[in-house]
């Protein structure tokens, strides 16, 4: 039977890598001929290649209108004062607000800790909102969209375990899993110059998954070391293998470094970024 009737499309227009369709595919029913044939193929994308692109339609047009509308540009609206209240200490740098880091004077990003659970989107909200009781439209934006996508996770995840026949640890992973949803603002840089929006790296986590909107600015650097630019999509993710998805001896993913330059522009540009750890997630909205 053909790809394109099971549900998976031709490499276009980001031609390094697959694009693979989970319409039908749904975490609560993880069975059926369309879950194998697409765990196949993530199974052979993140062993061949790393990454694919993932059509998720859940989170269809209007919750991402949402989320890169009001949500993200309300949020970076807000006086540095207020965005500082995202804080977790010096032990956990990572767990709240970034910004003025070297070389990056144009980035800036907030998170939020557990990110699928309605109270811990409330609790983020009151700290920037105190006086807005918490911004009710915010929160449930933000949860819709961070539910979904941890959804994903859990089915890119679960495939993973099936195809290396060790699915009786999907579970125990699943309690000691928490998500982190980092937002975060490029700006777009004084000059006509393309110029990095973040430094180049290697995700540690598991699994990376990456919405872009229009603008773009995500870059994957290839196996003879180019770096690609990654084309925004409307309708799709970016699912990448992190590093400790290779304590997974038997699928030998690679790692897939990457990059995010910002451009000269009148648009902003806004990204989605979610890591599902094996033991920890990560979700992160960016918007440049």
């Amino acid at each position: 039977m053909g790809s394109e009737e099971m549900g998976v499309q031709r490499p276009h227009p980001n031609s390094c890598f697959p694009t693979i369709d989970f319409s039908g595919v749904e975490a609560r029913s993880p069975e059926g001929r369309k879950w194998s044939w697409v765990r196949e193929q993530v199974t052979a994308a993140l062993t061949s290649v790393g990454c694919f692109e993932a059509l998720y339609p859940p989170v269809g047009a209007e919750l991402r209108r949402a989320l890169f509308g009001e949500a993200v540009r309300g949020l970076f609206a807000l006086p540095r004062e207020a965005k500082l209240r995202n804080a977790f200490g010096p032990e956990k740098p990572f767990h709240g607000y970034l910004g003025g880091l070297p070389g990056l004077d144009r980035y800036e990003s907030l998170a939020i800790v557990d990110a699928p659970r309605p109270d811990a989107v409330r609790g983020f909200a009151h700290l920037m909102w105190p006086r807005a009781n918490g911004n009710p439209a915010f929160c449930e934006t933000v949860h819709n969209c961070a539910k979904l996508l941890a959804d994903l996770e859990k089915m890119v995840r679960r495939m993973v375990l099936e195809s290396l026949g060790v699915l009786k640890y999907y579970e125990a992973q699943n309690e000691s899993t928490w998500y982190l949803l980092r937002l975060a603002e490029y700006g777009a840089p004084h000059t006509e110059e393309k110029r990095m929006g973040y430094y180049s790296h290697q995700d540690t986590n598991t699994l990376t998954i990456i919405c872009q909107d229009q603008v773009g600015g995500l870059e994957v650097q290839t196996k003879d070391g180019q770096w690609i630019p990654v084309e925004p999509s409307r309708t799709s993710f970016v699912v990448m293998a992190g590093n400790a998805l290779r304590v997974y001896a038997l699928l030998h993913a690679r790692s897939i470094a990457r990059s995010n330059v910002a451009f000269v522009t009148a648009v902003s540009q806004q990204k989605i970024k979610l890591k599902g750890l094996m033991f920890t997630g990560t979700i992160s909205v960016y918007a440049n």
